[in-house]
């Protein structure tokens, strides 16, 4: 069983900045930060605080018969039956792939220092400095990554500059009403949004340009982050064959997926991040060839489309439903997978077949839970994909 610190080490690109660095124009003064090391967990296990939660949930909720962690939120037997899995759409990142377990933390930690830092601190610094968000700048922090997981990392980051300017004085967090509106506008999109903004965008053209470069200035160091905390050293383990790649995918994810394809499913991922790293996890873990293809930003779909597209998660799964020439008859037989609520929501609005992943390390299940019932999910799989062997069946109408 794999059992990794999140963090615990010095980042060799931290940077430190004081309101002093800048007195008479001078330049900010570049210094090593020492990170605190998160909790030890097993990443496939529930974490020893999770386990009551998870139970609540199987109490809540009926299992799938024959099953110990399937929910059934909106029972779909029937329409199985006449309309049996055809195609498969997943998210990557902790849907699939565990590489990047842990990102929402270091996300939710990016987001609160970028609210409680003094105006001076560039955003893309926020995460070294050495501040106490309050626990409102957390709360709404953590709020913000779980609603918008899914969305394109830059623009999640330009969305969280546009909120920085209506935090609650003293007590830190979100004006409710400002927080939500954001939410709703930049909900799986992309750069559109900012560089040519429409009447629900709540910026200007001017703004959202500034907001756009902003954003991509906290994605660029996001990179460095992310190499430094988690990808690099997770991606050393399986080049050097100290780490098999079954320890870094969600749980019983392959025997799902194998089980699927045995039944001549056609699949497809859909990420939030870079094509590049998609790709190079997806290698490093030997799972590309499972998929016949994983989108993700700047990659796949602008090729495909010679740049007319601009990717998204939407724009990706219509792509997809379009190059596989389903019919709206054929809507439920596409299955939409994963602990977002990007593909929940977007397999609601095309009358698709919905399952909600809540993996058995995340950091609160019941609220995970409620927010993928809350976009549509019809099915919730707790802990892993560990009811293959039921639910591969029954998704194909063997019931």
């Amino acid at each position: 069983m794999l059992v990794e610190r999140i963090s615990g080490r010095v980042s060799p690109s931290s940077r430190i900045l004081r309101s002093a660095d800048f007195a008479g124009g001078g330049s900010a003064v570049i210094m090593p930060r020492h990170f605190s090391p998160t909790p030890v967990f097993p990443l496939k296990i529930s974490r020893p605080d999770n386990i009551a939660a998870f139970q609540k949930l199987r109490d809540t909720w009926p299992l799938l018969p024959g099953t110990k962690n399937t929910l059934v939120i909106d029972d779909q037997t029937e329409r199985l039956r006449k309309n049996p899995l055809k195609l498969a759409i997943f998210d990557w990142d902790e849907t699939v792939s565990l590489i990047k377990c842990g990102w929402n933390v270091a996300m939710i930690k990016y987001i609160s220092n970028l609210w409680a830092n003094p105006d001076f601190v560039p955003p893309a610094l926020a995460y070294y400095q050495d501040i106490d968000p309050t626990l409102a700048d957390k709360s709404f922090a953590e709020l913000f990554v779980r609603k918008t997981t899914g969305t394109l990392t830059p623009v999640q980051y330009a969305g969280a500059i546009h909120l920085k300017a209506f935090r609650v004085p003293s007590i830190g967090g979100i004006d409710p009403n400002v927080f939500d509106r954001a939410i709703s506008a930049i909900f799986d999109q992309n750069e559109k949004i900012f560089l040519d903004p429409q009447e629900m965008q709540p910026w200007n053209a001017v703004r959202g340009k500034q907001l756009w470069e902003l954003g991509n200035s906290m994605y660029d160091e996001w990179h460095e982050i992310m190499d430094a905390e988690f990808r690099q050293r997770r991606l050393g383990t399986l080049r050097d064959h100290s780490a098999s790649p079954e320890e870094y995918y969600v749980a019983d994810v392959i025997p799902f997926i194998n089980g699927i394809r045995d039944r001549n499913a056609t699949l497809y991922g859909l990420s939030g991040s870079e094509q590049s790293e998609v790709e190079e996890d997806a290698k490093a873990l030997t799972a590309f060839h499972h998929f016949k293809i994983v989108f993700g930003l700047h990659g796949a779909l602008e090729k495909l489309t010679q740049g007319r597209v601009p990717y998204s998660k939407t724009n990706g799964g219509n792509y997809i439903l379009e190059s596989e020439h389903v019919t709206n008859d054929a809507r439920p037989s596409v299955a939409y997978v994963g602990d977002g609520p990007n593909e929940i929501k977007m397999g609601k609005n095309q009358n698709g077949t919905r399952i909600g992943i809540i993996p058995a390390h995340v950091a609160n299940p019941i609220a995970l839970a409620n927010m993928l019932i809350e976009f549509g999910a019809q099915y919730l799989f707790l802990e892993g994909f560990t009811d293959w062997r039921v639910t591969v069946p029954y998704f194909f109408g063997e019931n």
